[in-house]
């Protein structure tokens, strides 16, 4: 008979702790997108160090390269050389198009980018045109904030032959 009222409980409560649970996913999806808008403020900037603080303290990029940056320390050495000098994205302007946010568990979120890369120079020094990039990421709370735990961005294609948007999921 306990048995019965547990799952009986359960059941009526299910609900309104989904409610719950929902409501403060959508508190933190603006803290989630907040981490697009601040890296991109960041990379405009040329600002390597801002950038990289973003990042979990374990967390990691992989380039379109395929070259991994196993955490907060190797993103800032990776930024730091590209958006120096002579670097391909030392002059270049980053804009965000797209930032959509999927929760998987309250505190790691899955956001897919769209971004276009201007300004952007090739191993020669030649400019190239904009580049699209998708970016898929997971992000999570640390120590209360959202930060970066996984970043992997494509490999970039010009603008115009992007391909369509990703469809949304179905549930």
């Amino acid at each position: 008979m306990t048995k019965r009222r547990t799952l009986l409980a359960v059941a009526i409560l299910a609900p309104f702790a989904a409610l719950a649970l929902a409501s403060g996913h959508l508190d933190d999806t603006a803290q989630v997108k907040k981490l697009g808008t601040d890296f991109k403020a960041a990379w405009n900037k040329h600002e390597p160090k801002t950038m990289a603080a973003l990042w979990a303290t374990e967390g990691d990029m992989i380039d379109p390269a395929g070259k991994h940056f196993a955490n907060r320390a190797d993103v800032e050495k990776f930024f730091t050389e590209k958006h120096s000098g002579a670097g391909e994205f030392a002059k270049s302007t980053f804009e965000l198009k797209k930032d959509s946010v999927r929760f998987i568990t309250p505190d790691v979120a899955l956001s897919d980018w769209e971004v276009v890369i201007t300004g952007q120079t090739a191993s020669d020094g030649s400019a190239s045109g904009p580049m699209f990039y998708r970016v898929p990421i997971i992000s999570k709370k640390e120590a209360g904030d959202w930060k970066f735990a996984a970043v992997r961005p494509g490999m970039p294609q010009p603008e115009g032959e992007k391909s369509p948007s990703t469809p949304k999921p179905t549930r």
